[in-house]
């Protein structure tokens, strides 16, 4: 087997960011010689008022980059890891929800507003954020605390069954009491801490049969404001199940 002794060569911008600093920090000392040849104050201030914010921003912006980019590419590849890898037991019985969960500020929901409530809410308000895509929606109170998750195969089920979209959510509720379909706490979902371990959780979810659906918040407290949202089919995934 023969040995390939060429020598590698560096990407474009390594060569960039090399000479940048190489050059910005050559130009300094050459700066400082001359300030110091010339030996006159005013003409030295000026020198380096005029050059070293330039050389100054090159250098913060090669640093910037560099320093971004690989702690961007090291939470992603976290992220990665946890949506795509097969998980060991050691890493479902140590990796916390608030890792794998989606944050509260990437979910799709429906906020009763302040000052109403079921009886205010018409049925196509929620649908219409509702898709194929997003096929179930979290309804939570004017302070971010969790009350429902409304699939919409419910929905549909329920309009297809004599009920109309201009129904009260209310309406909506009580007619889908007592059948397979559930909608609250220990029902729709249940709530867990931001440090449950996904093991812990897939058990939890486990132990209601109707339940899809894990809402999460700091300590676990329904009082509290939604953290994020795990469904069944996000641990799935995760599961390789």
């Amino acid at each position: 087997m023969t040995e390939n002794n060429e020598p590698k060569i560096k990407e474009p911008r390594s060569f960039v960011a090399m000479y940048t600093l190489i050059f910005s920090g050559a130009a300094i000392v050459i700066l400082a010689a001359i300030a110091i040849i010339i030996g006159k104050p005013g003409d030295t201030m000026t020198i380096f008022n005029i050059c070293l914010p330039v050389f100054a921003s090159w250098v913060g912006t090669v640093l910037a980059f560099y320093f971004g980019k690989a702690n961007f590419e090291s939470a992603n590849a976290q992220v990665n890891k946890l949506i795509s890898q097969r998980f060991s037991q050691e890493d479902l019985n140590k990796t916390p929800l608030k890792i794998v969960m989606r944050p509260f500020s990437d979910i799709t929901y429906f906020k009763i507003p302040a000052g109403k409530s079921e009886k205010d809410i018409v049925l196509s308000d929620l649908y219409v954020l509702m898709n194929a895509d997003k096929n179930r929606l979290p309804v939570i109170t004017s302070d971010n605390k969790p009350l429902y998750m409304i699939h919409l195969s419910t929905i549909d089920a329920y309009t297809s069954a004599g009920g109309k979209l201009t129904d009260t959510l209310d309406q909506f509720l009580n007619a889908k009491r007592g059948t397979e379909s559930g909608f609250g706490l220990n029902e729709g979902f249940i709530i867990l801490p931001e440090n449950t371990t996904i093991a812990e959780a897939k058990d939890q979810l486990d132990k209601i049969k109707i339940c899809q659906d894990i809402f999460v918040t700091k300590n676990g407290n329904p009082t509290e404001e939604l953290s994020g949202w795990l469904s069944n089919t996000r641990l799935a995934r995760l599961l390789q199940i």
